[in-house]
């Protein structure tokens, strides 16, 4: 699969993991100097790794799940999956 045809596939799929990879590997495959180019990249995956928490935090809690770890491991211990 060529570059453009993969970045295409992954931008279209509704998972904040695929969306935050699409991104990244888009910023990855442009034109940069390499000193610049390794930080930007850092400080990118920081940035993706913050929007990819946000998301699961608010599919989280859209399902009715609080931040709470307890709360998670009672409902895992229920058997209820996610």
């Amino acid at each position: 699969m060529d570059d453009l045809r993969l970045a295409t596939f992954l931008r279209e799929g509704e998972n904040p993991a695929i969306e935050c990879f699409s991104q990244y590997y888009a910023y990855w495959t442009g034109p940069h100097d390499s000193a610049q180019r390794l930080q930007d990249l850092l400080d990118k995956e920081n940035d993706l790794k913050r929007q990819f928490m946000a998301a699961l935090e608010e599919k989280l809690i859209l399902e009715g799940l609080s931040k709470d770890p307890q709360e998670w491991k009672r409902t895992k211990d229920a058997g209820v999956s996610y």
